[in-house]
């Protein structure tokens, strides 16, 4: 008996002067000196820890009590007849107990029996408890004898027809607090005291929601059916309405057409809940949650109300559910532009493809195919593909998940781009690139490469990009498609890198066309195509849905921008700034058609207290040709110093207009050399004791966030890194150029576009600089990220088509909207603009 020794010990030690024996426990420390809390939870005396310690045919219970054995020799019984004579079965517990003297009541017997008519005490779910047969019921229903109701076997009938559950004895004429509930059915469990699923015997509105509990339970079974309110919850139907104003004749019962259902939230299926439609925040106060269209116009609620919220909000593209013409502008609601593009079935439609193991959801468009590849990876290689194609137009393109080349996605294009050397191409690859943060928090690039691949397909040549980024051969690819058949000589290869540091994923999306597609302005439909599905938009992780927006706005002026020209005046650029001053026409074009004021200036790379050109800022193309080709200072190679201090210095509002930067302007630097900026080039450690030398990170750090917090958007026409481009080490004449490793930073820090000085001619890489500019003075943000083929617009009731010269872009950088040409909203005009985005965008 050593061990009960020890366990006693233990009770008495804990200081327990609580419960004595039979008390109700949870722990040890509930009970009295001496005592232990037992698996039923009473506070009891104990008998044994093993077998060995009780008599001749007893067995040590979990509860620390010796109890007889069964009259099989059995440890535990499930019925009376399993106990030897004079006991009975206790459940729960199944242990054999001495039958007692008698009972008046529950409490004087064991838990897990009641108190019989018969005086003893009867297992609860006992197939006969029938002791008394004097009811005339031969059948083991544990019918109570005086009740004459043998469907329950309970008194009062508790609506279980298996005679599983009889109950103690209930009066049902007593109810404390008059709620039509009797007090047993709102004490279930008759403990004498409130538990959380129950209903307050003292109290007749519970939830307080103005309905009494006998109103909400309509049968007082004590239990929540489905054609009854809860009366534990003042709102039922969780829609800002208590019970009782929503029954409020107060009858327990839903009476159509009169009262507004405490069973359903939107009674009258309009998308806008009862709650909501009863706040007043319209303008002629509340609509009506009994009517779906409370003004008759055409429109139900919810689609006026697009957020549901019980408010009208014009700004986010509302109309007003209780106006038929909200604006007064003389347009019936259901004519306007925020109803004609706005409404669910508006929406452009898409198909989200999941793929779990590469982690992406795709967003396309129905017209593109989609198919995912087994790209053969090697054993623990995460290496997953999916190709697609337009199936009217010449567009086919891939999307890979592979492991990460570097955490910076610079570097990772890097590392992308030597795989993609075999392509050909003049000048090397051509690659322009951008810099941004994706939507759900990734270090992203756009790329943009022009080769030269003649007689290729469009398919082919996607099948043969998609074998390089994934280091495969696409013969072994199966099901890779062919691909869209259409030929050419010039292609334009569109792609988008993701740098995934969470799982060690590098996600590229690319998009192939041939070039001829890409440059038709007057029908851009491919372009815009490819655009779309490698501008950053299109791509989450794994099982993301969408939601729909809808931004309303009214027509007002893009900010002004300031350009600010930083070029090197060495002896090897002159057919390099021919090259920029050729270009010049775009500026006056696309400025124009995007509505911008917009002013050029122009320093050169070795002017070291912000000189500018004879002109100045100027607004006129020749006057800016003839300053790029002739800059002002000498012809050393300090670039970023220079563009630096020639903010400085045009910042000084003192100055004549033409010559300082306008508060109010977007500021737009761009940078333009051969060769790598000398004070970062001759950035050197110590070479010996007492010198300080340099430290060049600090130093293009600094740079970097100068640029930025001007702030500044930054452009590089540089050679390409890591080695430069055509005869770099001659780096004279263009085509040629040494990498400029320092001016490509900071503008990738600054949002800006990388583009190289070896491209043929300057036209792609000035386009790209004037609509990235064109997007950073834009005022038409949206609410969220959007998944740019979705985009639809409307100025006035007239939808705007997507075009880069007669209608709108959209810049996934600065998050803009940008309008061109005559689409432009003059002032004060309606603009509505509707997209889908992908639900967890954190710009809520």
């Amino acid at each position: 008996m050593a061990a009960i020794s020890a366990i006693m010990t233990a009770a008495c030690n804990s200081g327990s002067t609580a419960g004595e024996q039979g008390a109700d426990c949870v722990s040890d420390e509930d009970c009295a000196q001496g005592l232990i809390c037992n698996s039923v939870g009473q506070c009891i005396t104990v008998e044994c820890i093993s077998d060995p310690d009780c008599g001749e045919n007893e067995y040590c219970r979990e509860d620390h009590r010796c109890n007889p054995l069964t009259a099989d020799g059995d440890a535990g019984c499930s019925i009376d007849s399993d106990c030897p004579s004079g006991f009975t079965c206790v459940v729960p517990g199944n242990y054999c107990a001495e039958i007692d003297d008698g009972c008046e009541n529950g409490d004087d017997c064991p838990p897990g029996q009641y108190c019989a008519p018969d005086g003893r005490c009867h297992n609860r779910n006992e197939a006969d408890v029938d002791v008394v047969p004097t009811d005339g019921d031969d059948a083991p229903d544990g019918d109570l004898p005086t009740d004459g109701d043998e469907s329950d076997g309970d008194t009062p009938p508790d609506g279980d027809p298996a005679d599983e559950d009889p109950e103690p004895s209930c009066d049902m004429s007593v109810d404390t607090d008059d709620d039509g509930l009797p007090d047993c059915i709102e004490d279930k469990n008759h403990n004498g005291r409130r538990d959380p699923d129950e209903t307050d015997l003292n109290d007749p509105d519970t939830d307080d929601d103005g309905l009494l509990d006998g109103v909400e339970d309509r049968n007082h079974d004590g239990t929540r059916q489905f054609n009854e309110t809860d009366p534990l919850d003042e709102d039922t139907d969780f829609d800002r309405l208590k019970d009782g104003e929503e029954d409020t004749n107060a009858n327990g019962q839903w009476d159509p057409g009169v009262e507004t259902d405490p069973h359903n939230p939107d009674t009258d299926q309009d998308n806008v809940i009862d709650g909501n439609e009863l706040t007043g925040g319209y303008t002629n106060g509340d609509s009506d949650p009994l009517d779906r269209d409370t003004d008759d116009d055409t429109l139900p609620d919810g689609a006026e109300d697009k957020n549901g919220n019980g408010t009208y909000e014009p700004e986010l593209g509302e109309t007003d559910p209780t106006l038929v013409d909200s604006d007064d502008d003389g347009t019936p609601d259901n004519l306007e532009s925020v109803i004609l593009i706005c409404q669910d079935s508006a929406y452009t439609e898409l198909n989200l493809l999941n793929s779990f193991d590469g982690n992406w959801t795709l967003a396309l468009l129905p017209a593109f195919a989609y198919v995912e590849l087994d790209l053969l990876p090697n054993p623990g290689e995460k290496l997953f593909g999916a190709a697609f194609e337009h199936q009217t137009e010449s567009v086919a393109g891939f999307i890979v998940a592979k492991p990460l080349a570097s955490g910076r996605v610079a570097n990772q294009v890097a590392a992308d781009n030597a795989l993609l050397a075999p392509l050909p191409s003049t000048g090397g690859l051509n690659h322009r690139g951008r810099i941004y943060q994706s939507y759900d928090g990734f270090e992203a690039m756009t790329s943009r490469y022009t080769v030269t691949v003649g007689g290729a397909s469009v398919g082919a040549l996607r099948n043969r990009v998609l074998g390089l980024l994934a280091n495969r051969n696409p013969a072994a690819i199966s099901a890779l498609p062919a691909g869209p058949a259409e030929t050419g000589v010039e292609f334009e290869i569109l792609t988008e890198t993701l740098v995934r540091l969470d799982d060690g994923t590098a996600i590229t999306i690319a998009a192939v066309l041939t070039k001829a597609h890409y440059d038709d302005r007057n029908n851009p439909e491919e372009r815009i195509l490819a655009t779309d599905l490698t501008d950053g938009s299109a791509v989450a992780q794994s099982q993301r849905g969408t939601f729909s927006s809808c931004d309303a706005d009214i027509g007002k002026p893009s900010a002004p921008v300031d350009f600010l020209w930083v070029v090197d005046d060495s002896g090897s650029m002159s057919e390099d700034q021919q090259a920029v001053a050729d270009a010049a026409s775009l500026f006056g074009q696309i400025m124009a058609s995007a509505g911008i004021d917009f002013r050029v200036g122009v320093t050169s790379t070795d002017c070291a207290q912000g000189e500018l050109g004879d002109n100045k800022f100027t607004r006129d193309t020749a006057q800016f040709q003839s300053d790029v080709q002739d800059p002002p200072c000498g012809s050393s190679e300090y670039g970023l110093r220079a563009g630096q201090a020639a903010i400085n210095h045009a910042q000084n509002s003192g100055l004549p207009e033409r010559e300082r930067l306008r508060a109010e302007a977007s500021i737009i630097v761009i940078f333009l050399s051969d060769e790598e900026d000398q004070q970062y080039q001759d950035c050197l450690p110590p070479i010996f004791p007492g010198w300080p030398g340099c430290d060049k990170p600090q130093l293009l750090n600094g740079y970097k966030d100068y640029y930025k917090n001007v702030p500044t958007t930054a452009f590089a026409i540089v050679g390409d890194t890591p080695d430069g481009c055509g005869n770099a080490s001659e780096g004279s004449g263009q085509g040629s150029g040494e990498a400029g490793s320092a001016y490509i930073e900071v503008a990738y820090h600054t949002g800006g576009v990388f583009g190289s000085i070896c491209a043929p001619n300057f036209r792609p890489i000035m386009e790209e600089i004037l609509r990235a500019a064109a997007g950073t003075a834009s005022t038409y943000e949206l609410r969220h990220h959007p998944i740019s083929s979705s985009i639809r617009a409307m100025v006035d009731g007239t939808e705007v088509p997507r075009h880069p010269t007669l209608g709108f872009e959209y810049d996934v950088v600065s998050e803009t909207v940008v309008f061109y040409g005559d689409s432009r909203p003059e002032a004060g005009r309606d603009v509505v603009i509707s997209y889908r985005y992908f639900r967890d965008d954190p710009k809520q």
